[in-house]
C-alpha cells in the first residue's frame, strides 16, 4: 500500500513539474523578443477571438472629456498586452476594410470596394467578398477550429460574402453593446474550444445616440441654442447636408455651420457611446479570460472617424490620420506587455494569428506577421469612397514618418512628415521631390503587385448583389445610403 502510495506522490510531483515547465516555457518565449508559439507539442491549442469596434478613432483609447477618461477600461487592457501604437487600416470604411482584415489581402486585390448608390439609381455594385478569397474562419475551421461570429454592420452580411468559413453567423443588426456583448456571452456557453470567434461592435458609429447615462457622464447637453441642440441629437440630417456639399452633389449647404461648442457637443455623444462599449468590451473580456484563459485576443477598429478636420465629417472618404489610424491591441498566452511603435497594418491580423498558433501561412496573403514585421516595411491604406457617385480614388503609403497620399483622379499628391507635422497641415510635395518620387514609385509597385494577386485567383461570374430592404433601412440608419 506505501508502495503505491508513493508511486502516485511520483506520479504527481512529475505532473507538476512538467505543468510549471510549460509555463515557464511561455515565459521564456514572452520575454525571448520573438512571438510564441502556443501550438508547440503538448500544449493546448489557444482559441481565438478577434474583435471590431466599428468606427473608433486611435486616439479615443487615451482620450479625456471634460476632465473624465474616455475608454479607461479599454486603455488599462492595452497597458496590460500588446499594443501597436502605429496602426493603419487598409481602407477607410467598413466593407472593404473588414475584407481586409478577414483576408489579409488588400482592397484592389480583393476588390470589395463599393456598396449602394442609390441616390444616383447605380442597381447591383454591392461588392460581394469572393469566395475564392480565403477567410480567417475558413482557414482556423480547416485546422480544426469552431467558428462563430456576431455581427452588426450591414455592410458584412451573409449575402455578401463575410459568413463564409463560418459555422455560425449571427447578424444582429445595428444592436447596442451590451446586445453584442450578451450574444458572445450565450455563444461561449455553448461552444468548445479550440474556437474562433468573431465580434463586430457598431458603437460608436453614427448616429452618436449613447444611453443617457452616458450623456450625462461627460455633460451633455452644453449650453448651446435649442437650435444647435436639434441639429446635434438628429445629426444624421446635417451630416448628409455636409457631404452632400463637399462631394459637389449640392452646391449650398442647407444647414449653417454649427458653432464650436456645437461641435464639442456632437463629440460628446460619440465619446459617451465610446465609454459604453468600454464597458460592455471590458464586461465580455472579464469572462473570457475567467472561462477561456487560453484565448488569443485582437481587438482593432475597422478605421477611425472625422469631426471637421481637414473639413470632412464621418469616414470613407479621406485619407488622412483621423480615418487611416486605427486602435490595436494583442494578448495572449505568453506575450509580454509591451508598446510597438512600429508600423502596423490591419492585413498583418491573419498572419500574425497564424504565426502565434504554428500554423503554415497561405502563400497569397498579403500581409506579415507583426512580430517580425521588418522595421522599414511601408504600410498602406486607400478609398474609393463608399459609392461610384464619389469619383474618389485615394491611394496612401506610410514609410517611416512620411506619408503620401495620392489622388488617383487628379493626381494631386500630398506629402506629409508625420514626424513634425502629425495633424497633416503642412504638404510638402513641392518642397521635397526626392522623397516624393520614392514612395510615388513605391505606391506603383505595390498597385502592380495588387493586380497580380489579383489575377492569380479567378474571379467569380457574378460579383454584385442586390440587398433587401431591411438592411437598406439599415445601412441608412448607419449613414451609408441616402
Amino acid at each position: 500500500m506505501y508502495r503505491q502510495l508513493l508511486i502516485v506522490i511520483v506520479i504527481t510531483a512529475i505532473a507538476t513539474m512538467l505543468a510549471m515547465g510549460a509555463v515557464e516555457h511561455w515565459r521564456r518565449m514572452g520575454t525571448s523578443g520573438g512571438a510564441p508559439q502556443p501550438s508547440a507539442p503538448g500544449l493546448a491549442r489557444p482559441n481565438v477571438v478577434l474583435i471590431v469596434l466599428d468606427a473608433l478613432r486611435a486616439d479615443r483609447l487615451d482620450a479625456m472629456r471634460n476632465s473624465e477618461p474616455v475608454m479607461p477600461k479599454l486603455a488599462r487592457y492595452a497597458r496590460e498586452n500588446v499594443r501597436f501604437t502605429n496602426a493603419v487600416t487598409a481602407c477607410t470604411w467598413t466593407r472593404p476594410s473588414v475584407a481586409s482584415i478577414l483576408t489579409s489581402l488588400y482592397m484592389d486585390t480583393h476588390q470589395v470596394c463599393y456598396g449602394a448608390d442609390l441616390r444616383h439609381q447605380i442597381k447591383g455594385n454591392d461588392d460581394i467578398l469572393s469566395k475564392d478569397c480565403e477567410t480567417l474562419a475558413t482557414f482556423l475551421k480547416k485546422a480544426g477550429y469552431l467558428t462563430t461570429a456576431v455581427q452588426t454592420n450591414a455592410n458584412c452580411v451573409q449575402a455578401l460574402g463575410f459568413a463564409e468559413g463560418f459555422d455560425q453567423y449571427e447578424f444582429k443588426g445595428n444592436v447596442t453593446a451590451d446586445v453584442v456583448t450578451d450574444c458572445a456571452l450565450q455563444q461561449l456557453t455553448r461552444i468548445a474550444a479550440p474556437f474562433f470567434m468573431y465580434l463586430h461592435y457598431i458603437d460608436p458609429h453614427i448616429p452618436y445616440e449613447p444611453p443617457e447615462s452616458y450623456r450625462n457622464l461627460f455633460g451633455f447637453p452644453p449650453a448651446i441654442s435649442p437650435e444647435e441642440l436639434a441639429i446635434v441629437t438628429n445629426f444624421l440630417d446635417y451630416f448628409w447636408d455636409h457631404i452632400d456639399h463637399i462631394l459637389g452633389y449640392k452646391p449650398h449647404r442647407t444647414f449653417p455651420e454649427l458653432s464650436q461648442e456645437a461641435k464639442e457637443a456632437v463629440q460628446t455623444l460619440y465619446d459617451g457611446e465610446s465609454r459604453f462599449l468600454d464597458d460592455e468590451l471590458a464586461r465580455f473580456l472579464a469572462t473570457l479570460q475567467r472561462k477561456q484563459p487560453n484565448t488569443i485576443v485582437v481587438i482593432l477598429a475597422d478605421h477611425g472617424e472625422h469631426f471637421w478636420e481637414h473639413g470632412c465629417l464621418g469616414h470613407g472618404l479621406t485619407e488622412y490620420r483621423e480615418e487611416m489610424d486605427v486602435p490595436l491591441i494583442l494578448s495572449g498566452p505568453g506575450l509580454i506587455p509591451k508598446n510597438i511603435g512600429a508600423l502596423a497594418e490591419t492585413v498583418d491580423i491573419v498572419p500574425t494569428i497564424a504565426a502565434l498558433l504554428h500554423l503554415k501561412a497561405n502563400p497569397r496573403w498579403q500581409g506579415i506577421d507583426l512580430f517580425t514585421r521588418p522595421n522599414d516595411q511601408p504600410a498602406f491604406s486607400a478609398t474609393r469612397g463608399c459609392w461610384p457617385s464619389t469619383r474618389i480614388e485615394l491611394e496612401a503609403i506610410l514609410l517611416g514618418s512620411l506619408k503620401l497620399i495620392l489622388d488617383k483622379t487628379t493626381d494631386q499628391a500630398e506629402l506629409y512628415d508625420l514626424a513634425t507635422d502629425p495633424h497633416e497641415k503642412h504638404n510638402l510635395a513641392a518642397a521635397r521631390g526626392t522623397d516624393l518620387d520614392k514612395l510615388k514609385a513605391l505606391l506603383a509597385q505595390h498597385r502592380q503587385a495588387n493586380i497580380k494577386a489579383r489575377l492569380a485567383t479567378p474571379s467569380p461570374a457574378d460579383t454584385k448583389t442586390q440587398l433587401d430592404p431591411a438592411l437598406l433601412d439599415q445601412l441608412k440608419s448607419l449613414g451609408y445610403v441616402k
